[in-house]
């Protein structure tokens, strides 16, 4: 009786010795026939790279998907006609606003709100659109925002001179309650873009890296993902990959989902291993901005 249940305790932990940290579920992002002169659709796969199945049919842009916290809904913009959302099955289209340059909407940790940049002015939403008001005390910004684990503030990069900076914002009026240093100097002119980890403790962001010897031209703007703890008293930055771009966090923020051209990867932040999910196989060419469904 003792061996059998020494075995027992011996295989439970095997198990989770080998578990895998890469999240199941589904990707949307926004693809387009390789080597096609088509607008890019959405298109829900699953992380093992199965299941590609697209959810929007329109001659219309579609992008900055992402998933709202229940992972049924996802909001997206929709190029020149304004934000919507939509199931993840495809079905239960709705519009939001009706704006030609809204962009980048983000659902609030309760998914009561939806954050999004309206010519380059930050607005606040519920998400069904209605009481849709802007925060007049924000400054103007260009990239996507993340919101605070509690839902009182909102975060976003900007470039503020030569500076890479970080922004701290109240969620009501827009105020900036802290001003983050993330990069300064030649390499911060290349900020595109930061993102908030699930637990508010670690950014993500891309800007350039050291040009390679004797490049010329466009060959000498290559980017870099970092990452900045951003812990009192650390001000310490990493890099986490070359020549990619993150898109969303796993919902327990050891995951990474991140683009480059063709396919998708799922990169562990921590230690680096990476899961591939590769659209070669569906004759499609990714990769718009994706998101990945919470679990």
């Amino acid at each position: 009786m003792a061996l059998a249940v020494l075995a027992s305790i011996s295989a439970v932990g095997s198990t989770a010795r080998v578990s895998s940290p890469f999240p199941s579920g589904w990707i949307v992002v926004p693809i387009t026939p390789r080597g096609g002169i088509e607008n890019a659709e959405l298109f829900r796969i699953r992380t093992d790279g199965t299941g590609l199945h697209r959810l929007t049919h329109t001659p219309m842009e579609e992008s900055d998907p992402l998933f709202a916290p229940n992972g049924k809904r996802v909001v997206f913009t929709r190029s020149g006609r304004g934000i919507f959302t939509i199931g993840l099955d495809g079905s239960g289209l709705r519009q939001l606003t009706v704006y030609a340059h809204d962009q980048h909407p983000v659902y609030s940790p309760d998914g009561t709100r939806i954050a999004f940049l309206r010519d380059n002015r930050l607005y606040v939403m519920q998400s069904d659109g209605r009481r849709q008001r802007l925060l007049r005390r924000a400054p103007r910004l260009s990239f996507r925002p993340s919101w605070s684990p509690d839902g009182r503030r909102i975060v976003v990069g900007a470039g503020d001179n030569t500076d890479a900076v970080l922004y701290t914002l109240d969620a009501r009026t827009g105020r900036i309650l802290k001003r983050t240093l993330l990069m300064e100097g030649d390499l911060a002119d290349g900020l595109n873009e930061a993102l908030l980890a699930p637990d508010g403790r670690t950014v993500v962001f891309d800007a350039y890296r050291p040009p390679p010897p004797n490049c010329q031209g466009l060959q000498c703007e290559v980017y870099a993902l970092y990452r900045r703890a951003l812990a009192r008293g650390i001000s310490s930055t990493g890099v986490v990959c070359n020549d990619c771009f993150a898109d969303a966090w796993s919902a327990d923020g050891r995951v990474l989902l991140i683009t480059r051209p063709a396919q998708l990867e799922l990169r562990v932040v921590r230690d680096g291993r990476t899961k591939v999910v590769n659209l070669h196989a569906y004759q499609r060419w990714c990769c718009g901005v994706a998101t990945l469904q919470p679990r």
